[in-house]
């Protein structure tokens, strides 16, 4: 540190990282708008196994992994394997509302799940209190590079 400011290596393991696993382009660009605001560091990826090697490479603090994936259950059941992500949260993000469909995601591995259309300002207070608690604990869990 310098004259009690953050150099720009400690401050990018500052802010947690957040992976967005969606399909729809639309969606992802969106969402990364928001969490970039929120100071949240960002990767984002389009599919299953893209997004399993993603995970693997950057180690993110939080997934938010949608079900337009074609199996997003054996996506987290993957990511979940992956013993660099041992701490993170991994958040489920469906459009339907069937509680089989959210109880594959729990059974697989998530921590939650968030029903469409999403409430941001749901997600902004679940995203804090989850890397609130999970984000102190495992400050090894950001040390890889982006």
């Amino acid at each position: 540190m310098t004259n009690g400011n953050l150099s720009s290596k400690e401050m990018i393991h500052t802010f947690p990282l957040v992976m967005i696993a969606e399909a729809d382009e639309d969606t992802r660009l969106m969402m990364k708008y928001l969490l970039k605001l929120w100071n949240y560091r960002v990767i984002e990826t389009a599919n299953d196994e893209k997004a399993i090697q993603s995970a693997d490479l950057y180690h993110p603090d939080l997934i938010l992994i949608s079900d337009r994936f074609s199996n997003s259950p054996v996506t987290i059941r993957r990511m979940r394997e992956l013993s660099k992500l041992d701490g993170a949260v991994i958040i489920f993000i469906t459009g339907s509302s069937e509680s089989s469909v959210c109880a594959s995601a729990l059974a697989a591995g998530a921590n939650d799940y968030m029903v469409k259309p999403i409430d941001f300002g749901q997600l902004e207070v679940n995203l804090k209190n989850y890397l609130k608690k999970n984000y102190r604990q495992n400050k090894a869990s950001v040390r890889g590079e982006i």
